[in-house]
């Protein structure tokens, strides 16, 4: 027969270091998950301001720089470019492209390639820009 003394010694405890260990490692994870979309390491456009741009998340999203032309940061030709935005399109037809061009460029590159998405059949088509 248990003594009440032993009955005692069963209570469960509160450990504290355990709980602790559990909050640091959530704070890890949504401290990484809070920046991750902003991590970019594909190649670097440096974008206008404007006061009235959205913060809308691309579906596809092609970038132009000195260096080419990158959808979803995977390098292209020109010619390529239009089978990937016909790929797209054909996947499915309400997919937007956001245009990401270096504001270094000159405005008919911009305009050359606005054209070019535009004739490989993209009904919704942006400009990206960074809020002033």
């Amino acid at each position: 027969m248990l003594t009440r003394q032993s009955r005692r010694e069963r209570v469960p405890r509160f450990e504290l270091i355990p709980m602790i260990d559990v909050m640091m490692i959530l704070c890890l994870f949504l401290a990484v998950m809070a920046f991750l979309p902003q991590v970019r390491t594909s190649i670097q456009a440096q974008l206008p301001q404007a006061s009235s741009a959205d913060q809308t998340p691309p579906s596809v999203t092609i970038d132009l720089t000195r260096e080419g032309i990158a959808i979803d940061q995977k390098p292209l030709s020109a010619d390529a470019l239009t089978a990937a935005i016909q790929e797209e399109i054909g996947k499915n037809p309400e997919t937007s492209f956001v245009i990401a061009a270096d504001k270094s460029l000159p405005y008919e590159q911009v305009m050359n390639l606005l054209d070019r998405v535009k004739s490989s059949g993209a009904k919704r088509i942006a400009l990206a820009a960074t809020k002033q």
